[in-house]
């Protein structure tokens, strides 16, 4: 039986409650793993350093916010796919489709859970992390990424805040219901080709109209600039699963 096409809030919190524990089966694990990543980094150099009788080594603030802006970036691209990308799957996706749930409210929930919660989430534990790294080895570890983070608001010191986690993840959700195959490696390289040719395209405007300052080099205008791509791949989410062919 076609579902009623009308939201209705009490079936969809229903939706999202159970959507919500579903990816926490899939890709909890995955996410406090990843968000872990600061001790394991802290614990591997020291024991790399003792091995090799370094007694000096500390973990700076420009090496920690690098693994963060590569792990925050796989892990916000990933996800997605790990949660959402059965919906092309011929059984899985039948299944999906044949639940009693409007698709306005599957969608909703997608991006709540995809695009909202799990990267807030990562974000929170992560930096958590990274702070109590901060707390406990003061000496080893420079200073804790959420204050370099307040510090640097209006600007783009840290790679860490180069990317915003709703622009990435929703390009790993439209990466999930477009491609069928291989969906990890081909998003990852459509996003980084994509990101590529829109630093070809700027510098050329840069050059031919002589403009000093351009995306990404103002925070601000590449701030917005990442929030209407967020848009735009978020409604191509949406049309596509709308209509889309197992």
């Amino acid at each position: 039986m076609k579902p009623n096409e009308n939201f209705n809030s009490g079936r969809f919190m229903q939706y999202l409650a159970q959507d919500l524990k579903r990816c926490v089966r899939k890709a909890g694990l995955t996410t406090f793993a990843c968000s872990l990543a600061p001790a394991i980094i802290l614990a591997f150099t020291a024991w790399s350093s003792s091995m090799g009788g370094n007694t000096e080594w500390k973990i700076w603030l420009n090496f920690s916010d690098m693994a963060a802006a590569i792990i925050s970036v796989l892990f916000f691209l990933r996800l997605p796919i790990t949660c959402y990308g059965h919906l092309t799957d011929k059984r899985k996706g039948a299944a999906h489709l044949m639940l009693p749930v409007s698709h306005t409210e599957k969608y909703v929930s997608m991006i709540l859970v995809g695009i909202v919660i799990f990267p807030l989430a990562f974000a929170l534990m992560y930096l958590s992390v990274d702070a109590l790294c901060n707390v406990l080895f003061p000496t080893r570890y420079e200073e804790a990424l959420a204050i370099a983070m307040a510090q640097d608001i209006g600007d783009i010191h840290l790679l860490s805040m180069f990317f915003t986690p709703w622009m990435v993840s929703s390009a790993g959700l439209a990466g999930a219901v477009l491609f069928k195959k291989n969906k990890g490696a081909k998003t990852f390289f459509t996003a980084a080709l994509s990101f590529i040719a829109l630093l070809i395209i700027l510098g050329t405007i840069e050059r031919r109209c002589s403009i000093p300052s351009i995306f990404p080099y103002n925070i601000y205008g590449w701030y917005i600039f990442q929030a209407i791509c967020t848009v735009l791949l978020m409604t191509y989410t949406y049309f596509k699963t709308k209509k889309i062919e197992l």
